[in-house]
């Protein structure tokens, strides 16, 4: 749980520092400072990455994740709204999550004509869960764990320029739904009690979470250009984001974003979606881009060679 609060505990930090050094205290100061670039680099919270990186012009793939919340109620409208923010987008390929019946056939009539390959219709392994994409892709495989089957986690690969991309979705256990019963959400925490169920259940999807990405790892491969995207419901510096930087992949964020690039906003802004990528792929570009209310999580969109 105590690395949900660090980026909190950075802006205290900062302040703290800015009135040290407002008042001369230029040691202690000093040593703050470098406290905060070290927790700062360790957790990869705020980053300058846009400054420092140079992109180079050569067209690129671009692939986009986006959780589309599909329990929240929409009318007909709305759904087309979503579709056409999509489109909009102008991705190669996409991985929808949480993309659920209520929005699903509309959303996939409108993303079929831009993108003739896509893992829809829906079976049970799948549900909520879909590829589109402008280059062919192979068949959807959904890795399983032990704990939980239905654990929403999949590869494909895509044909891209006599080469394959080997692209992992995925839908990472939630803090709101592990453990508890009924589910605990943070805005229904009223008590101790409840309190203590949901630091519970952060720490039970936690080990979920990271079972989940060590599967993952497992299916990928040392050499082949490799994206992992999706609503990984966790914040970098994490135990399960960890496993990722330990074995290799770079957070496209990091490397090229601006800021915080805080993805969701309640009950407090965090980046918990994220785009992972390896050696085998080079970052050309990474943005935000917010989701005008159309779901409870922005979108990520990465551009690489």
């Amino acid at each position: 749980m105590f690395y949900l609060t660090i980026p909190y505990i950075l802006l205290v930090l900062i302040v703290v520092d800015i009135i040290l050094l407002y008042k001369r205290r230029w040691i202690i100061a000093a040593i703050l400072g470098v406290g905060c670039l070290w927790l700062n680099y360790y957790c990869k919270t705020f980053t300058l990455g846009r400054l420092f990186t140079l992109f180079t012009q050569k067209d690129g793939i671009k692939v986009l994740c986006m959780n589309l919340n599909g329990t929240l109620e929409r009318s007909k409208s709305e759904k087309k709204e979503l579709a056409d923010f999509l489109l909009a987008q102008d991705a190669d390929v996409l991985f929808l999550a949480e993309d659920f019946e209520t929005i699903a056939p509309i959303i996939h009539d409108r993303l079929i004509k831009e993108y003739p390959y896509s893992s829809y219709p829906p079976n049970i392994f799948f549900y909520g869960h879909y590829f589109y994409s402008r280059y062919p892709i192979g068949e959807v495989e959904h890795l399983k764990i032990e704990s939980n089957q239905f654990s929403f986690c999949y590869h494909v690969n895509v044909a891209y320029n006599n080469d394959s991309i080997s692209v992992f979705g995925v839908h990472l256990a939630s803090n709101n739904y592990i453990g508890a019963e009924p589910s605990i959400r943070p805005d229904n925490i009223n008590g101790w009690n409840k309190f203590e169920l949901y630091a519970d259940n952060i720490s039970k999807a936690s080990h979920q979470r990271s079972e989940e990405l060590t599967n993952v790892l497992n299916h990928t491969s040392k050499v082949a250009p490799t994206i992992i995207l999706g609503d990984f419901n966790d914040v970098c510096g994490s135990r399960p984001l960890n496993l990722l930087n330990d074995s290799g992949y770079k957070d496209a964020w990091w490397v090229g974003g601006f800021g915080y690039g805080a993805t969701i906003q309640n009950p407090l802004p965090f980046r918990i979606d994220h785009i992972m990528y390896n050696g085998g792929m080079k970052l050309k570009s990474i943005k935000k881009i917010d989701s005008q209310g159309l779901s409870d999580h922005d979108a990520l969109l990465a551009t690489f060679e």
